[in-house]
C-alpha cells in the first residue's frame, strides 16, 4: 500500500509543478540526432529532487551506466555511456537567480523519457525535471561537475553520511554544486553539510563518484564505508573507486588505462576530443583492439561472481562472453525490448573549457560537435 501511495505523491508533485511553473522553461529546439537543447528560468530544487527520488526508487534495469571523464589543465572531459535506446539529451541552461548561479551542462533523463515523448503530454511534464537530471555542467563562476558510476556493494553503501545535515540524494549532487557553489573548494564544504544518499535503483543500485574541478583545483568525491572520500590531484575517472582501487568489481580499468596513456598529448580542445574518442564505449566491443575491455564486456555490475582478477588473468574463460556481447552490438536495437540485455553507447561526450566557461558537446559517437558559451 506504501508503494501506491508513494507513486500517487510524485505524480501529484509532477503535476502540481507542471502547472506551477509551466513557463519555467523554454521550449525544447532540436540541435542533432538525440539532442535537444532548453533554458529555465527557475525551478524549484527542492521540489523536484523529491520527485526525482521516488523516479530513481522505482526505476530499474540491467546495469548501463559506465562513464570516463579526464581534468587536464584548464579542460574537462568526459563521456557519458548509457544503454544505446531512445533517450534524448538535452543542453540545459539555467539562469542565475539569488537561490542559484547561472549554468549550462547536459541533462540524460535516464530510464524515464524517449525522443517520442518530447511534443507528447508526458514529455511536457517530465521537461520539468530535466534540472535534477544534470550528469554534467558547468556554472558562471567556473565551477564544473559530473558524475560516474561504481559498483554498488563493494564499499558498502551510502545511506547517511551526515546525519544532521539535510538529506541529498546522490545522483542529484551535480545540480547541487552548479547552483551553489562558487568554487570546487565550496563544492566540497557544501556536500559534507549535507547527508548523502543513494538511490538503490532496481537490478542497478548505483553507487556514485565525482569529478568537482574549477580553474585551479581538481577534486574526486567517492562515498565508501557511508563517508565521504575527497581524493585531490586524480585526474581521470572511469567506474572503479579510486579510493579502493583493490575492491573486487568495478568497470573501465582498460579505459582509465587509454587515458592514462593519452594524457600528455592533450593541449586544447581538439586533443581532448580525441583522446575522450579513444574510449568511446563501441571500443568495448571492437575485437581488433588489444587489449579488449575484459571489465566492461564482463561487466562485474551484471555479473557479480566475475571478479576483475579473474577477468584479467584468465580471459579466455570469457571469450563466451565477449562473443555474446559483440553480437549485440553489432544487431543492437534502440527499442529494448528486442535485446535479452541492454548494451551500452557513448551517449554524450562533453568537454568544458573551465577558463571561458563554453561547453563542447557531440552526440552518439557521430564526431558532430557544438559549441554553447555560457
Amino acid at each position: 500500500m506504501g508503494g501506491i501511495f508513494s507513486k500517487i505523491h510524485a505524480a501529484f508533485l509532477l503535476i502540481r509543478t507542471f502547472f506551477t511553473h509551466s513557463k519555467a522553461h523554454t521550449d525544447p529546439v532540436k540541435v542533432d540526432d538525440y539532442l535537444y537543447e532548453i533554458s529555465f528560468r527557475t525551478f524549484d530544487f527542492d521540489r523536484l529532487s523529491s520527485i526525482a527520488d521516488h523516479i530513481f526508487r522505482k526505476k530499474g534495469g540491467e546495469p548501463s551506466a559506465s562513464c570516463s571523464a579526464v581534468r587536464k589543465d584548464t579542460l574537462l572531459g568526459r563521456n557519458f555511456d548509457w544503454a544505446y535506446d531512445e533517450m534524448p539529451d538535452f543542453i540545459i541552461r539555467t539562469e542565475a537567480s539569488p537561490e542559484r548561479f547561472a549554468s549550462i551542462g547536459i541533462a540524460s533523463p535516464i530510464g524515464i523519457f524517449e525522443e517520442k515523448q518530447v511534443d507528447r503530454l508526458l514529455g511536457k511534464l517530465l521537461l520539468n525535471m530535466l534540472p535534477v537530471f544534470t550528469v554534467d555542467g558547468i556554472n558562471e563562476k567556473g565551477v564544473a561537475c559530473c558524475v560516474n558510476v561504481v559498483p554498488p556493494g563493494d564499499c558498502g553503501y551510502t545511506l547517511n553520511t551526515n546525519p544532521a545535515g539535510k538529506p541529498l540524494c546522490a545522483p542529484i549532487i551535480v545540480r547541487y554544486v552548479l547552483d551553489k557553489a562558487a568554487s570546487a573548494k565550496e563544492a566540497i564544504e557544501l556536500i559534507k553539510d549535507r547527508n548523502i544518499y543513494t538511490t538503490l535503483i532496481g537490478k542497478l543500485q548505483s553507487e556514485y563518484h565525482f569529478m568537482i574541478s574549477d580553474s585551479t583545483n581538481n577534486y574526486v568525491v567517492e562515498f565508501v564505508d557511508n563517508r565521504m572520500v575527497v581524493l585531490e590531484g586524480e585526474k581521470i575517472m572511469t567506474n572503479f573507486y579510486l579510493a579502493r582501487p583493490d575492491t573486487p568489481h568495478g568497470m573501465g580499468h582498460e579505459r582509465y588505462d587509454i587515458l592514462r596513456a593519452g594524457y600528455d598529448s592533450v593541449c586544447g580542445i581538439e586533443d581532448m576530443a580525441s583522446l575522450m574518442k579513444s574510449v568511446w564505449y563501441s571500443g568495448a566491443y571492437d575485437e581488433s583492439r588489444d587489449p579488449l575491455w575484459l571489465s566492461d564486456l564482463c561487466n562485474p555490475m551484471e555479473h557479480k561472481d566475475f571478479t576483475i582478477q579473474e577477468i584479467s588473468e584468465n580471459p579466455e574463460k570469457f571469450i563466451e562472453v565477449f562473443k555474446k556481447k559483440a553480437e549485440k552490438f553489432r544487431n543492437r536495437s534502440r527499442d529494448a525490448e528486442t535485446l535479452e540485455e541492454t548494451v551500452c553507447h557513448s551517449v554524450h561526450t562533453s568537454i568544458y573549457d573551465l577558463r571561458n566557461k563554453v561547453l563542447v558537446i557531440s552526440t552518439q559517437e557521430s564526431g558532430r560537435s557544438h559549441t554553447r558559451p555560457l
